[in-house]
């Protein structure tokens, strides 16, 4: 049995549902940098799927999948993403401006109890920090969201 149908059965057959498998966001990314996306399971949960999914605000598409030892990365996420086998965390790098989104997790523990959760990347460009980074006349640089602000001396 393919992964895609393993998940579907194991979603539709049941279980407990709990929600909350994330820590409260959004999570923010230097661009070109790897981020992780931690859950709050703790090590030592016995897994039997765990699946991301990304929203641009458009389509789902998938990010990452595993059942068992079997992974499947989604096509724009080839070579850049990883599953911690003990914790169910993503992590992503190096990371693009197209990142930039809505993650979803499920994750099917042993115990057929299925853990979802929701966040936000926030990709930032890359910044200069503390001292206006050498450039004269700049005390300080911030980076805001997709901006950068600057204090003058």
């Amino acid at each position: 049995m393919d992964l895609i149908k393993t998940l579907f059965l194991l979603l539709s057959v049941g279980g407990t549902l709990a929600q909350d498998a994330l820590p409260p966001g959004p999570v923010y990314a230097v661009l070109g940098s790897n981020v992780t996306f931690n859950t709050t399971l703790g090590r030592g949960v016995s897994f039997i799927t765990v699946s991301w999914s990304f929203s641009d605000g458009s389509e789902l598409v998938p990010v990452v999948s595993m059942a068992g030892t079997t992974s499947h990365e989604g096509d724009d996420f080839v070579g850049r993403v990883s599953i911690d086998t003990r914790t169910g965390a993503l992590r992503l790098g190096p990371v693009k401006q197209s990142d930039n989104g809505d993650y979803s997790v499920n994750i099917v523990d042993s115990d057929a109890v299925t853990q979802t959760g929701e966040t936000s990347l926030r990709v930032l460009g890359e910044c200069l920090w503390g001292g206006g980074g050498g450039v004269r006349g700049v005390s300080d640089v911030t980076c805001c969201s997709d901006s950068v602000a600057m204090a003058t001396t």
